[in-house]
C-alpha cells in the first residue's frame, strides 16, 4: 500500500489485498479485528478483466402514462412551450428544448422526483447552447439541478448543432452545445460557468450528440454532476469532414467541482481532445469508453481524479496526457491502436496505476515523469502491460505475489422488455402519487404479484405503511426519478425485501428506507438514491449478488458469501460506510464523506476499491489509518 497527502488532504492507496488471513482479522497481516478508518484517502484497489468493445444500447421505449415528458408531443399539452420539438432535422428545436428544460429544472421536485424529458427518435437541430439554467439572474444565477435527457435510442435520437452555427467558429473562444451546472455558486466565477458541487442528478442517456460541420470552436458536452449523475449509452461526434471541434466531453468546473459521477458506454469520435478534465476535488468514474480520431489527446484529466475501466482508443495521438502533477489516474483494461513508432500512448506527471493494457504501434507505452518507476517501451507490434504503478507500492501484509488481488468482475445486468402487456403501472392498481396521507403498499404489492415483469412508478412520490416484497415474475422496477417513502405511520423496519431468485433491476428510483437482500439471486440498482437507512443482506446462507451503478446510498452491510459490485457509489453518513463480513466486494469509484470508518472487513472477506475518494469534510486530528 502507498499513501501520500497532498495540500488538499487527498491520498493514494494504490492497492491492498483486503483478504483476511483468518476470521476476525481485517487485512492479511493485521491480527486485531478493528475497522479501517481512512479519512483523506484516495484508493486504487486493482482488478483484472480484459476489455470488450462497447455494445449497442437497447431502445428505451416508454408507455404513454410513464410521467416522462415527450418533447415531440407534450410541450404544448402541458403549456410548456408554444410548439413541440419536431426532431425532423430541419426545424430549429432550440427554443422548444430549452423551454422543456426550464420547466423541468425549475420544479422543486427536482430534488426527489425530478422531471424526465424523453426524446423519441429523430434529429433535433439546435442553433445555440442548451443548458440547465433558467436565465442568468435570481436564485443560483439561474443554474438548477436535475436536467435529465433520455433518448429512444443511441443511433436514432440525435441532438445536432446546425452547420456553421453562430458563436461556434473559433477554437480560441470555445462554446458548448450542452451544459449542466451547479446550484448555489460560491462566487461570480462559479455563477458564470456553473461550477460548484450541487449539480445533483444531471443525466444524459441513450442518444447521439453531434457538433455538425463547420464548428471548430464547439465543445459537445460541458458536464457537471454531483454525488449522482451520468452520461450513459451516448455517442458524441463531430460530423465535420476534418473531425473539427475543441472537446467532446468536458468536465471543466473548478473548485469543489465535478463529481462524483459515472460516464459509461460512451463513444467519442473526433475533436482535439476527447475527454477533458480540470482541477476537480472529486472523482469521475468511466467504464466502456471508446475514443477515436482525436487530434491532440484522447483523454486529458487535468488535475482531476479519473478512474477508467475498459478503454478502447483508435488514435495516433496519446491516449492519456496526464501532464498535470495533481492528476490521479487509473486505467484497467485498455486496448490502444493506431500509434506510430515515435508516439507515446500514456504521458504521466501525476499519480498513475495501470493494469491489463494492450498497445499496438506506439513506440512507447508509458512515459512516466513522476514517482520514479521506469518508462514502459512499446514497439511496432503488440505490447502487453500487466500492471504498473508510477509510485512505489507499500503492503500491509507479506505475500509472494506482490500484486493486486484481481477479483473476477461481473458486469451490471441489463433487461429490455418492449411488450407493454407485461408491464404494470402501480397507479392502475390504486396507487396515488404525491399523497403522503394514503397507503400505496397494497396497490404496489398487487402490481408486483400480478405476474407482470416490469413494474413502473410514474414520476411522483409514493408512500407506504408496510414493507414491500420483490418476488414472482418481476424483472424490473422502473421509476422516472420516482420516490418511494415510508408513510408517517409505518409497521415494520425494512421498506423493500428482495426474495426472488430472478435477476431484478431497479432503475431511476429514490428509495427512502431499508432494502434487504435475502436471496441467492441478483439485484441491481442503477441511477438510484437509497436514503436514510442501511442496505444489507440478512441471511448468512443466502449468498446472492448486488450491483450498484451511479447510486447514492447509506451504509452497506454484506455477509454470508454475498458478492457486491459497484460503479460510482456515493455514501456520506455518520457511521461505518461499508461493512464486509465474509463476502466479496468490488467497487469502481467509491466516494464517502464525514470522518467515520470507511471500510470494516472481517471473516475472510475480500474487497477491492478502485478510485476511492474519502472526504472527511473537516481536518482530522489524526493521520489516515488503514
Amino acid at each position: 500500500m502507498i499513501y501520500s497527502l497532498d495540500p488538499i488532504h487527498r491520498s493514494i492507496l494504490k492497492y491492498s489485498r483486503a483478504q483476511a488471513a483468518s476470521p476476525g482479522s481485517l487485512l492479511p497481516g493485521i491480527a486485531a479485528a478493528r475497522p479501517i478508518a481512512c479519512p483523506w484517502l484516495v484508493l486504487f484497489f486493482i482488478v483484472s478483466f480484459m476489455g470488450q468493445p462497447l455494445s449497442k444500447a437497447a431502445e428505451y421505449l416508454l408507455p404513454p402514462d410513464s410521467g416522462a415528458v415527450n418533447v415531440k408531443s407534450d410541450l404544448t399539452t402541458l403549456g410548456i412551450h408554444t410548439a413541440n420539438a419536431t426532431g425532423n432535422g430541419s426545424t430549429d428545436d432550440t427554443a422548444a428544448i430549452q423551454a422543456a428544460i426550464n420547466w423541468a429544472i425549475n420544479s422543486n421536485a427536482r430534488y426527489s422526483t425530478a422531471k424526465v424529458l424523453y426524446f423519441p427518435n429523430g434529429t433535433y437541430r439546435i442553433t445555440n447552447t442548451i443548458q440547465s439554467r433558467v436565465g442568468t439572474t435570481g436564485f443560483s444565477s439561474g443554474w438548477r439541478s436535475g436536467m435529465i435527457l433520455i433518448g429512444q435510442s443511441t443511433t436514432g435520437t440525435v441532438i445536432k448543432l446546425t452547420n456553421s452555427a453562430a458563436g461556434f467558429g473559433d477554437p480560441a473562444s470555445r462554446k458548448s452545445m450542452i451544459i449542466t451546472g451547479s446550484e448555489n455558486p460560491n462566487n461570480s466565477s462559479e455563477a458564470a460557468d456553473g461550477s460548484g458541487n450541487e449539480a445533483f442528478r444531471h443525466q444524459i442517456h441513450n442518444l447521439t450528440i453531434d457538433t455538425g460541420s463547420g464548428n471548430p470552436g464547439a465543445v459537445a458536452v460541458d458536464f457537471n454532476a454531483s454525488n449522482r449523475g451520468t452520461v450513459k449509452d451516448v455517442v458524441i461526434r463531430s460530423s465535420d469532414a476534418t473531425k473539427a471541434g475543441v472537446i467532446g466531453l468536458e468536465l471543466r468546473k473548478n473548485g469543489d467541482g465535478v463529481g462524483p459521477l459515472l460516464i459509461k458506454n460512451l463513444t467519442i469520435d473526433g475533436f482535439n481532445v476527447g475527454i477533458q478534465g480540470q482541477n476537480s476535488t472529486f472523482s469521475s468514474t468511466f467504464e466502456n469508453i471508446t475514443l477515436k480520431n482525436q487530434k491532440v489527446a484522447a483523454i486529458n484529466p487535468g488535475g482531476s481524479m479519473f478512474t477508467l475501466r475498459k478503454v478502447i482508443s483508435e488514435n495516433s495521438v496519446p491516449v492519456l496526457s496526464a501532464t498535470n502533477g495533481n492528476a490521479h489516474v487509473t486505467i484497467i483494461e485498455g486496448t490502444f491502436t493506431g500509434g506510430g513508432s515515435s508516439g507515446t500512448a500514456i504521458l504521466n506527471s501525476g499519480k498513475l496505476f495501470l493494469r491489463n493494457l494492450i498497445s499496438t504501434g506506439y513506440g512507447k507505452l508509458v512515459d512516466n515523469n513522476s514517482g520514479g518507476t521506469p518508462d514502459v517501451t512499446g514497439g511496432s507490434g503488440t505490447t502487453t502491460l500487466a500492471e504498473f504503478s508510477s509510485h512505489p507500492v507499500e503492503y500491509l501484509f507479506d505475500t509472494a505475489a506482490r500484486k493486486s488481488l484481481g477479483l473476477p468482475i461481473l458486469e451490471t445486468p441489463t433487461y429490455t422488455n418492449h411488450n407493454f402487456a407485461e408491464w404494470a403501472n402501480i397507479i392502475s392498481f390504486g396507487a396515488t402519487k404525491d399523497n403522503s396521507g394514503d397507503d400505496d403498499a397494497p396497490a404496489i404489492q398487487a402490481a408486483i404479484d400480478s405476474g407482470a415483469r416490469v413494474i413502473y412508478f410514474p414520476n411522483g412520490a409514493y408512500h407506504v405503511r408496510s414493507p414491500l416484497y420483490i418476488r414472482n415474475n418481476v424483472r424490473m422496477i422502473l421509476g422516472f426519478e420516482s420516490a418511494l417513502r415510508k408513510a408517517s405511520i409505518f409497521t415494520g423496519s425494512q421498506l423493500l425485501r428482495y426474495d426472488s431468485t430472478q435477476t431484478v433491476l431497479i432503475r431511476n428510483m429514490n428509495i427512502f428506507g431499508e432494502i434487504v437482500h435475502n436471496s441467492s439471486g441478483s439485484l441491481a440498482f442503477t441511477h438510484c438514491d437509497i436514503t436514510g437507512v442501511q442496505y444489507t443482506n440478512t441471511d448468512a446462507g443466502a449468498g446472492g449478488v448486488t450491483f450498484m451503478e451511479d447510486v447514492i446510498s447509506t451504509v452497506i452491510r454484506i455477509k454470508g458469501g454475498h458478492r457486491f459490485y459497484a460503479r460510482q457509489l456515493n455514501t456520506e453518513h455518520n457511521i461505518t460506510e461499508f461493512e464486509n463480513n465474509g463476502s466479496t466486494a468490488w467497487l469502481l469509484g467509491f466516494k464517502t464523506e464525514q470522518q467515520y470508518n470507511i471500510l470494516t472487513a472481517t471473516n475472510g472477506s475480500r474487497t477491492e476499491i478502485f478510485g476511492g475518494h474519502f472526504l472527511p469534510t473537516i481536518r482530522h486530528p489524526h493521520p489516515p489509518r488503514c
